[in-house]
Order: C-alpha cells, then sequence, then structure tokens
C-alpha cells in the first residue's frame, strides 16, 4: 500500500468529515462502510454534526493553539488489485491500520473508490481519547509502522501482490498522492466555495509549476508569471511570500520525487552561487597581484 499522512492545525473536523462522506459520482459500491473508534454507541456514524462535536469536544483537551488537531491519513491499494479486494478484507486491514496507527485515538475510516482506485480514508484525532497525550510520531516510527502495516497486508493478504509492491514504484506514487489532493481541493472549493487552507492551494499550484518546469529557472519564472513574490536566503531563492507569509519550495513539495527534483534544483543552484563566489575571489586575488607588480 501507499500511505500517506496530512495534519491540520485547524479545528475544521466538519470539512474533513464531509469531504470522508461525500457521494461519489460514480455507482455506490457494495464494500463500502465506515468504522469507528472511540465513539459512543449512541453517536449516529452518519451524522456529520454528532461526528464533529465529538472530534471538537476531544480537541479542548489539547493545550497550545498550534498542534495539530487531526491527521488525515490515506492507503492506497494498485488498481491491478481491485478485483480481488472484498469488504471484509478491507474492513481488517483499516482495523490493523488503526490498531498499528494509533489505537487510543478517535478514528474514523471510510473508503473511497474513485475509478478503480481504491483506497480507505482515515481521520484521527490529534490527542489521544480524553487527554493531553499526542499521537504523533518521529519519521523513523511513523516508517516502522508502515512497514508493519505492509507486512500485515503481504502477510494476510498475499494476492494482492500489486499493492504491496507498489509502493516502491515512484511515478505511480505521485501520480496516486497527486490525484487525491486535487481530488480534496476540488471538492472544498465547490463544497465551501474556497480552497482547504492556502497551504494545500499552494501546494497545489507547486506540484503543477514543478512538474512543468525544465530547470530551476524556468520553475521561478513560471511562479513569478503567475503573481507569486519569490524571497531568497545567502542569495538563494529559497520560497515563495504570499500574504506576509514566507513558504519554502521543500515543504511544498507533496511526494518523494517533488522533494527530489525540489533539492536537485536548490543543490545545483548553491553549487552556481559558489562557483560564482570563487570566481570573484579569484578575480579579487588575480587584481591585487597586478596592482602588486605594478608597484
Amino acid at each position: 500500500m501507499i500511505i500517506k499522512s496530512k495534519t491540520r492545525k485547524d479545528k475544521s473536523f466538519d470539512q474533513l468529515l464531509d469531504y470522508l462522506f461525500r457521494e461519489e459520482t460514480e455507482e455506490l459500491d457494495e464494500r463500502r462502510f465506515t468504522l469507528a473508534w472511540g465513539f459512543d454507541a449512541a453517536v449516529e456514524l452518519t451524522d456529520v454534526a454528532a461526528l464533529t462535536e465529538v472530534f471538537m469536544a476531544n480537541s479542548k483537551y489539547m493545550r497550545g493553539e498550534k498542534r495539530v488537531k487531526m491527521y488525515h491519513e490515506i492507503a492506497s491499494f494498485a488498481p491491478e488489485d481491485s478485483g480481488y479486494i472484498t469488504k471484509a478484507m478491507l474492513m481488517d486491514i483499516a482495523e490493523n491500520y488503526r490498531a498499528t496507527r494509533a489505537s487510543r485515538s478517535l478514528c474514523i475510516c471510510r473508503p473511497h473508490f474513485d475509478k478503480g482506485h481504491i483506497h480507505l480514508h482515515f481521520m484521527f484525532s490529534g490527542n489521544e481519547k480524553g487527554t493531553n497525550k499526542s499521537i504523533r510520531v518521529n519519521k523513523q516510527e511513523f516508517a516502522a509502522q508502515k512497514e508493519r502495516i505492509n507486512d500485515y497486508q503481504k502477510e494476510r493478504y498475499p494476492q494482492l501482490e500489486m499493492s504491496y509492491h507498489q509502493r516502491r514504484r515512484q511515478p505511480q506514487l505521485k501520480r496516486y498522492r497527486e490525484q487525491e489532493q486535487r481530488q480534496e481541493t476540488a471538492y472544498c472549493m465547490e463544497r465551501y466555495n474556497k480552497p482547504l487552507s492556502q497551504r494545500t492551494a499552494l501546494q497545489e499550484v507547486y506540484a503543477t509549476t514543478l512538474q512543468n518546469s525544465v530547470d530551476f529557472h524556468s520553475l521561478l519564472q513560471q511562479l513569478t508569471a503567475k503573481g507569486y513574490e519569490v524571497y531568497k536566503r545567502g542569495e538563494i531563492p529559497t520560497g515563495v511570500v504570499v500574504e506576509g507569509r514566507k513558504y519554502r519550495f521543500s515543504t511544498l513539495a507533496l511526494d518523494k520525487e517533488s522533494v527530489l527534483q525540489t533539492e536537485q534544483y536548490l543543490t545545483a543552484e548553491r553549487k552556481r552561487r559558489d562557483a560564482g563566489r570563487l570566481l570573484l575571489q579569484d578575480m579579487q586575488r588575480k587584481r591585487t597581484k597586478d596592482r602588486g607588480r605594478e608597484k
């Protein structure tokens, strides 16, 4: 499986729930279901308003406005495995995912079946139920969790061979992530008449611009043409400024391939800057020598 995790520091619980429960354009799949953990039996699992209230009440245990209020995580299966995937299989994988990832937080899981691309959406509260404790883990631990989740799928459902190996297929990884990002952004724009967030909208613009660029210079030209102000750090173009807030290129990349491409651009720009500095130093030394000889 390809696993992606996104965070939100605002309390837009209703927006994310609304997206999870959206009706897709395709015919409703019989494998559709809703799983929930940490909720009282009296809470109706199709009532977005009621679910929002529970998430909102739990967030009040958190101290600090800048803390992550929720995690939106997506586990995607390879299209080639769609015919082998059953409802029971999805529910079992979802149960293991939640137990591995954050067993003490509030969690909602819903599958989406867009164009045969089956994926599980998880919405985790940023803190464990009824406490201030965050469910955040570092990159190493999250990578280990993803390995355990994929190993469980491989052991229990070896027929989903392509889903196990597709996490190594970077071009497909990029396409799935960008597709999901575009779908979520487009839905929120239509539903709420505005982008999900300024960063999300900017990430979408950056992903498209990066894909259409041939080098760092063309990337900067396109961003400038779109009205974005590029700022520099240490003489190197580092990011863009939107409404007084700075966004680094490295944080706007949506996937590993985009991160690598961005880093390649920045590394080449640093080498160009350093080469220019060395050339200037050599010219200054030469001038100093020439003046010494003239005397």
